[in-house]
């Protein structure tokens, strides 16, 4: 059983990063953080033209500015703005890729004004991610999806699936709601690992040694604040 000590290292650097941001409350300072980074990946990886990173920070920006206290209206907005830049720009993956992380950082944004849910979303990733690494090196045993996530192993998968749920659980969630939640935190890390596949690039960036770019630890909660604000609609 061999781990990678950048990878621990790294990881126990970014856990100890968000609990300084968690207890001097620099919610906003977090958000705008994870946004430089996530750009400096996206430049480092080229998965868009510099114009349409441009166009979609600049729609990102006035959501920000006019549409932030109305969530049904941000929700649909966005949506509707996702519909019509996907129809004019003939599906290509890239772009519909860098248009959800545009969404899911107002997501992010909203619910961490909300309450400190975020940090706690954050949390329960970290963990999911480190035990499936762990589980997955000690036991190993087949693989779920090798032609997209080469390393992901059932064992790993399993047993993350399974402590992300009690760890929901722990924090007030529904059953129901937290099977949901620890479902899209293995959906987010295969999406990813899709997006990367196709686009031909192992990592987003050299950014994090050991875990690649900030985009490569965002993978597993992309799909939570989409979840929790849809929630809130109905």
């Amino acid at each position: 059983m061999v781990f990678d000590k950048k990878r621990i290292f790294s990881g126990s650097l970014i856990l100890a990063i968000l609990i300084f941001f968690y207890i001097f409350k620099l919610n906003s300072f977090l958000i705008i953080t994870l946004i430089i980074f996530t750009i400096y990946d996206i430049l480092y990886s080229k998965i868009v033209s510099l114009k349409f990173l441009f166009f979609s920070l600049i729609l990102m920006f006035i959501s920000f500015l006019f549409f932030f206290n109305n969530l049904p209206l941000i929700f649909f907005i966005f949506i509707s703005l996702i519909l019509f830049l996907i129809s004019f720009l003939k599906f290509k993956l890239n772009n519909i890729f860098i248009l959800l992380l545009g969404c899911f950082f107002l997501s992010l944004n909203f619910i961490n004004f909300e309450k400190n849910i975020i940090y706690i979303f954050f949390l329960i990733s970290f963990i999911n991610d480190t035990s499936a690494y762990l589980f997955g090196n000690t036991f190993k045993g087949p693989l779920i999806i090798p032609k997209i996530s080469p390393k992901k192993t059932w064992s790993g998968t399993i047993s993350s699936f399974i402590i992300s749920l009690i760890l929901f659980i722990y924090f007030d969630f529904s059953i129901f709601y937290s099977i949901f939640l620890s479902i899209s935190l293995f959906l987010g890390d295969i999406y990813f690992s899709y997006i990367k596949r196709s686009l031909k690039i192992k990592d987003f960036s050299n950014l994090i040694p050991g875990h690649g770019g900030i985009l490569d630890r965002l993978d597993s909660i992309f799909f939570l604040p989409f979840i929790l604000i849809i929630s809130t609609l109905f």
